[in-house]
């Protein structure tokens, strides 16, 4: 008879990864991964109070997330890791709940991805995956945002390196209150923008 798989009390909960090679144990300031035949322990993250883990296509990076949000400078409320090694790439601080979801990895295992509140204006990055920095715009030869202005959500092709935005401005004119909403493509790295969609709302009325 096999002995049962050892693993440690107050457990919070189980996970298989999408692929279903790792099963994810969950504590309140750390998760374990599990693998292999007999899935035995391979390692262990330390991050506080971890809600969500998910695994890059290739398996080799993890991005963990403990649902929190926070202005200390020393937040860690999304953690992108190198699996294989265990070592800590980069820490996102979250302001805004809103926009964990906007944070995942691209469907060719080389981008990350995610949309970021920087002294009250919002910003879609995208970041090499194996180093963690920003990836250069070819036109400036610099690391920056992508040019989408006052992006709320971002979402990767499940096939390829299509990165879709949308974006949402208020015009506050004396005659004219509306918002103008877009939702742009992008292929990375080269930055190509296809702009797929626009509209307005305008606001008639609006009472609390």
């Amino acid at each position: 008879m096999k002995k049962p798989i050892e693993i440690d009390t107050f457990i919070k909960k189980l996970e298989f990864s999408a692929s279903g090679n790792y099963l994810i144990v969950y504590y309140n300031n750390s998760f374990e991964i599990y693998g292999g035949k007999d899935l035995k322990k391979i390692t262990r993250f330390t991050h506080n109070k971890v809600k969500k883990v998910i695994f890059s296509p290739h398996e080799d990076h993890i991005m963990s997330f403990n649902g929190t949000v926070s202005d200390n400078k020393s937040a860690e409320n999304i953690i992108v890791w190198n699996f294989y090694t265990g070592v800590k790439l980069r820490i996102f601080k979250l302001v805004n709940k809103a926009l964990e979801d906007t944070f995942g990895f691209d469907a060719t295992n080389k981008f990350v991805s995610g949309v970021q509140e920087i002294d009250n204006k919002r910003h879609v990055f995208v970041y090499d995956i194996k180093t963690m920095v920003v990836v250069q715009d070819p036109a400036t030869q610099k690391r920056s945002q992508l040019d989408t202005a006052n992006p709320i959500n971002c979402a990767w092709s499940s096939s390829d390196s299509l990165l879709a935005v949308a974006s949402g401005i208020m015009d506050e004119s004396e005659d004219n209150q509306s918002v103008r909403s877009g939702i742009f493509i992008y292929k990375l790295p080269e930055r190509t923008k296809i702009s797929w969609v626009n509209f307005t709302f305008k606001i008639l009325e609006a009472n609390l």
